[in-house]
């Protein structure tokens, strides 16, 4: 018996189906973009509903990274966010200068080195001020040794400013010369083997720390920095006399534990203007002029919702995602310069309270969403996620899904401190976020 083309190909899809609805495996079915609306067992959605929320989380950690970030931005999206960098100094391990003649004190500075990381006009000029801590760099309970976001001490005396071009990707070392009293006393200590010198509790009580900062009047950029060799934060040059004199030097290190990054953000006046600072919060793009909006080193991230999911169970008794792709375009105008777009982002599964549970993975590895850039229309710059297992996830259990996705940076730190920035719009807007889904139905 002959069979015709039509009845083998309707056996195989329905063998297909039926073998896919007894398990969770995603089926690799590749469309191309031929007319399916004749097949009853295949449904496809250009645009199926999805919904965005901007998530601003309460606090995050930013201690122990190795990272100064400086600044300040008056971004016309996300209203003004001004960085500034504590750390505490340590005492030099050996004291080299005790009781040693013939040396003269020369001078004190500040060894930073820009990292990459920067969020603004890099062109304009970078006020920068050195300030002494005047409380001691210590959390409440000495078990937390953790500082976030919000963490601020107390500090005074201006030691030292400069106002620089920075260029973040060359790497530079950069010098703060700093206040020549400090740097002579500390000079004093050091020859005399001054108890002050002799131990780190000691020197904590005398020297309490740096605070890194900027002038926000002049400044309207932010930039991230390293330490000379990832230790050494402040140097002590002096000159060793003889028959020829001799440059030297003596290092203060930072502790990593106790150097962190003090944000605050006013957005006064933005479509974020409703989010309280430092208060975690979920917001509707609804409220949001459409668009929701993530900006890692405030603490914001966009949630996104597929809550009719369910209703595909409507079409066919049994049903299960062919394909799923979710297209996220960046809203046109939002990442001109001095802004740019992430060149990666993650996609991850929370639970009802927003917390990360899982990540949407493609093939076992993380989706980073292959940014595509159009270098000549600027239209369809976009990132791509697979979310085929997300949405049979959904389909399978029969719950639907408050839980939804959370587009990040990072899974472990919600506020990485990468300055990665995006704005997109939802999708009762022109250039929204899209669902592109395929359904199998029996």
């Amino acid at each position: 018996m002959k069979f015709s083309f039509r009845y083998i190909f309707y056996g195989l899809l329905l063998f297909t189906v039926g073998n896919s609805l007894l398990s969770c495996d995603k089926v690799d079915v590749t469309f191309g973009n031929q007319n399916q609306q004749n097949d009853p067992n295949l449904s496809y959605f250009e645009n199926y509903t999805v919904t965005l929320s901007t998530y601003q989380v309460d606090s995050f950690l930013t201690s122990g990274t190795n990272t100064f970030l400086v600044g300040f931005n008056n971004d016309p999206v996300f209203g003004t966010i001004h960085a500034g960098s504590y750390a505490e100094v340590e005492a030099p391990a050996i004291n080299s200068l005790k009781d040693v003649t013939g040396i003269t004190y020369d001078s004190l500075e500040i060894l930073i080195k820009p990292n990459g990381i920067y969020y603004g006009d890099t062109l304009s000029n970078f006020n920068l001020n050195i300030y002494r801590v005047t409380s001691p760099i210590q959390k409440a309970t000495v078990s937390d040794n953790n500082y976030y976001n919000t963490s601020s001490f107390t500090y005074g005396d201006l030691l030292g400013s400069k106002s620089i071009k920075v260029t973040p990707h060359n790497g530079n070392l950069l010098s703060i010369r700093l206040s020549d009293p400090l740097g002579q006393e500390l000079f004093n200590k050091l020859q005399t083997g001054a108890v002050e010198i002799t131990s780190q509790d000691f020197f904590r009580q005398y020297f309490k720390g740096l605070y890194f900062d900027v002038d926000s009047t002049t400044t309207n950029d932010l930039f991230g920095f390293n330490s000379a060799d990832d230790s050494v934060i402040m140097r002590l040059h002096y000159e060793q006399r003889g028959l020829t004199t001799v440059a030297e030097s003596i290092d203060f290190p930072f502790i990593t534990a106790k150097q962190f990054n003090h944000i605050a953000t006013n957005r006064t006046n933005t479509a974020l203007e409703s989010l309280i600072p430092n208060k975690k919060q979920l917001i509707s793009s609804t409220l949001t002029d459409n668009k929701a909006y993530l900006n890692s080193s405030t603490g914001c991230y966009i949630k996104i919702n597929m809550p009719d999911l369910l209703s595909l169970k409507e079409l066919h008794p049994y049903v299960k995602a062919a394909s799923a792709k979710l297209v996220i375009q960046p809203t046109p105008g939002t990442f001109s310069y001095p802004y740019q777009l992430p060149q990666s982002l993650n996609l991850y599964g929370t639970d009802i309270n927003n917390n990360i549970v899982s990540s949407v993975t493609l093939g076992g590895e993380l989706q980073t969403g292959n940014l595509s850039i159009d270098e000549l229309y600027g239209i369809n710059t976009a990132y791509t996620y697979d979310v085929t297992d997300f949405v049979n996830s959904i389909l399978t259990t029969g719950q639907a899904a408050p839980s939804g996705l959370l587009l990040t940076t990072s899974a472990t730190n919600l506020g990485d401190q990468s300055f990665s920035r995006l704005v997109i719009n939802d999708a009762s807007t022109s250039k929204g976020i899209q669902l592109k889904l395929y359904v199998l139905g029996l």
